[in-house]
């Protein structure tokens, strides 16, 4: 959230929680939560709708969240079985983003997912999508 607060500040606009209620179509409610730090992580398109709203590409947001974690390489070394296989190289991205996404899924709890330790994940579960 760090990333949309910053380019939220920096938007000209500065619109309030209900104009981005209205742009976004997300409830002023929750959008002040999340900028509170409140009931937990924004789902993806949350992220990716509040990104888009402020100016930011989704994608470069989560590079730099991914950077900001150590960088792809060493979070890909840290889920690498224990063998002799090499590290991925930069002429393997889309391998590399697969390995990584694979090691996520099978072993979440290795990467802190907000999915494991947001105290509403179990109520969020059960709400019916939008």
């Amino acid at each position: 959230m760090e990333i949309i607060k910053e380019a939220r500040s920096r938007d000209s606009r500065k619109l309030s929680l209900r104009a981005i209620e209205a742009e976004a179509g997300i409830s002023h409610s929750r959008v002040g939560d999340l900028f509170n730090g409140k009931g937990g992580s924004p789902s993806l398109n949350e992220f990716i709708t509040l990104c888009l709203l402020f100016g930011r590409d989704p994608a470069d947001a989560m590079r730099t969240i991914i950077a900001n974690l150590g960088g792809r390489q060493a979070a890909l070394a840290a889920c690498r079985p224990e063998s002799d296989s090499p590290a991925p190289t930069s002429g393997t991205v889309v391998d590399a983003d697969d390995a990584f996404i694979d090691a996520l899924a099978a072993d979440p709890e290795r990467f802190g997912v907000a999915a494991h330790t947001d105290p509403n994940k179990e109520i969020e579960s059960e709400t019916p999508g939008e």
